[in-house]
């Protein structure tokens, strides 16, 4: 066992390392982006721990980055950026390292091809508003309760428990993890032992978000109909996580760009006729598996199309953006997922290294094309921070402190810190 904790940490170092290096500015100017800057350092700033640590935002706890806001502010604010982005590289790279360990086994024997499937979640997958967005972690750590689902029931006692922890603390910091009730229901259903603890933790963590989405619901949005969502999710499916995992997102969105419907058409038709394949080739239980993966793709597009109201930018074969790529995380992970698992299926002579040399060349135009994520548009922060550093000392001194403001990314995002009586 100690060979694997050391291999893991080995693989999320490695991960850590590939993620950062994705944008070049991420550790060198790093920047506030959308909710790191305007609720979490504002409210942290403004509010204090107490009153910030368990306040529902967009209908949701956030446990997590509220910590992490909450430990920032033990040094100069200026330092936040940066302390955000270490701790969100962080948790991003410690998720995407979990399916290397071996109790995984079951799903893809190959340790070697579980390795690859790790690496490229952390430097594979679209991700312009991912990586080292402490926001976004959220929904790395709701890949990493999925994991903890479907852990094998005779592993240790103290796995189940490490489990349940991860799952406490991930349940109450990813509103996302309400998709994963189908999942923890089942497991308690067939286990009914230490190993549902994790389920059980998941289902009473998805209790308490939709509670706060009961008491605190997010902003309500104008909802499209049905056959529009249905058209947008199609799209959407085939351009972000068909496409995106086979060419790149980028080249994917040159095609629908120059109208190459055709060739759209044919990666999802293509997909579809591979799905089946599986199917058929498939025992049982391996069926089920494969209708969890679609429920949980198409379950995580269609709860994003249809809340967060972003069927416009789906609306039509040749209008696709790149908005929105943490709705397509797991898409995007359980297509290259099913491709290992073919891969290991259709091609069993072939020896561990050789299947998994075949999974690098089938990924590795998207890696190639996914993996540069652009710098942030740069508002200053060095100024601002040291303005703010001075808020904050005057507040804390009971000194009469300026209102403080400043611009973030994305663009028209600003953060006003209020002053204080006399200034």
């Amino acid at each position: 066992m100690a060979r694997w904790v050391f291999l893991y940490f080995m693989l999320a170092g490695a991960a850590f390392v590939l993620m950062s290096l994705r944008r070049s500015d991420l550790l060198t100017n790093p920047q506030f982006w959308a909710e790191d800057g305007s609720v979490y350092f504002f409210t942290q700033l403004v509010d204090g721990t107490r009153a910030a640590l368990f306040q529902p935002y967009a209908g949701y706890l956030l446990l997590i980055p509220r910590l992490v806001a909450a430990s920032a502010t033990l040094s100069l604010a200026h330092r936040a950026p940066l302390i955000y982005s270490l701790a969100a590289l962080t948790i991003d790279a410690l998720c995407c390292s979990l399916f290397l360990l071996p109790w995984y086994r079951p799903l893809i024997r190959s340790d070697a091809m579980r390795a690859i499937l790790c690496l490229y979640m952390a430097s594979g997958i679209f991700a312009h508003e991912l990586i080292g967005v402490l926001t976004n972690a959220q929904w790395y750590l709701a890949m990493a309760m999925l994991l903890m689902l479907v852990l094998p029931d005779d592993v240790p006692n103290l796995i189940h428990y490490g489990a349940a922890a991860l799952c406490l603390i991930a349940g109450l910091s990813a509103g996302s993890g309400i998709l994963l009730v189908p999942f923890a229901l089942v497991k308690i259903w067939r286990t009914r032992n230490r190993a549902a603890l994790p389920a059980a933790v998941v289902v009473f963590t998805s209790v308490v978000q939709t509670v706060c989405m009961v008491v605190a619901p997010p902003p309500s949005v104008v909802h499209a109909g049905w056959g529009e969502l249905l058209r947008s999710i199609v799209i959407a499916f085939d351009y972000r996580v068909v496409m995106s995992s086979l060419i790149g997102c980028p080249l994917a969105l040159k095609m629908a760009l120059h109208n190459w419907i055709g060739a759209a058409l044919a990666a999802l038709a293509g997909t579809v006729v591979w799905v089946l394949a599986l199917w058929w080739t498939s025992s049982r239980e391996r069926k089920w598996e494969l209708v969890a993966c679609g429920y949980l793709t198409l379950s995580c597009i269609a709860s994003a199309l249809y809340l967060r109201a972003l069927t416009s930018v789906f609306s039509t074969w040749n209008h696709v953006t790149a908005a929105g790529e943490r709705y397509f995380l797991f898409g995007g992970c359980i297509f290259v997922y099913l491709i290992a698992v073919s891969i290991e299926r259709w091609l069993p002579r072939l020896s561990s290294r050789a299947q998994a040399a075949v999974l690098v060349l089938v990924l590795a135009s998207s890696a190639v094309g996914n993996y540069p994520i652009a710098p942030m548009q740069d508002f200053g922060w060095r100024e601002s921070g040291l303005a703010v550093d001075q808020w904050v000392s005057d507040t804390q001194a009971h000194r009469p402190a300026r209102a403080v403001g400043f611009a973030i990314n994305p663009l028209s995002w600003t953060v006003i810190l209020p002053g204080t009586p006399g200034r």
